[in-house]
């Protein structure tokens, strides 16, 4: 579990507080943190079948992240394709779009997460509500970064805390059953 917790807090890491980070560190944190999110998952596995579920979507975030990563260091984004060509326009829709999705992708699989190991972890409600506020919090910064730009900035340091606090948490329940957090 601790390979998961580490991983999940590379996803988590920001150098800043856009929405859409298109940095190459962003995506090299991302590759690095699902990696070894799918380490975690692959030895919780054996005890746990429904994480089979999980797994999938992490090496879906892995290659999501490797072509983000590819993109950016060659020096393309949604953000720097011309956008005065209707194929232009929809291709730089298409990579926010796509970018976005992968964004909110870690609440999908932190939910299958936290259901495969619901027999194993205490008080998941406290778990499930944190995913819930993460959402939330994306979803309202995903609207302030297009209507209010200057508090798209403060909803994405709400998204960070929520992501910290569910981090914390997650370690404690792990702590507290020795076995999930060594486990190996």
């Amino acid at each position: 579990m601790e390979k998961f917790i580490l991983g999940l807090f590379l996803v988590f890491f920001k150098t800043n507080l856009d929405f859409i980070d298109s940095g190459i560190v962003y995506y090299a944190t991302n590759f690095f943190g699902y990696g070894l999110m799918y380490l975690g998952v692959r030895d919780l596995k054996a005890g746990h079948e429904k994480m089979g579920k999980v797994q999938p979507l992490v090496i879906v975030m892995i290659c999501h992240s490797i072509f983000f990563f590819v993109l950016n260091s060659t020096g393309h984004s949604a953000g720097s394709i011309p956008l005065s060509t209707a194929a232009g326009f929809a291709l730089s829709i298409s990579l926010l779009a796509l970018a976005a999705v992968g964004t909110m992708m870690v609440t999908i699989i932190l939910s299958l997460f936290i259901s495969a190991m619901s027999d194993r972890l205490y008080s998941i409600s406290r778990l499930e509500v944190n995913v819930g506020l993460m959402l939330g919090s994306m979803v309202l910064a995903s609207v302030l970064v297009f209507t209010l730009q200057p508090l798209a900035y403060f909803s994405m340091g709400l998204v960070l805390l929520v992501q910290l606090v569910f981090i914390i948490r997650l370690y404690k329940m792990g702590r507290s059953r020795n076995d999930l957090v060594s486990e190996v």
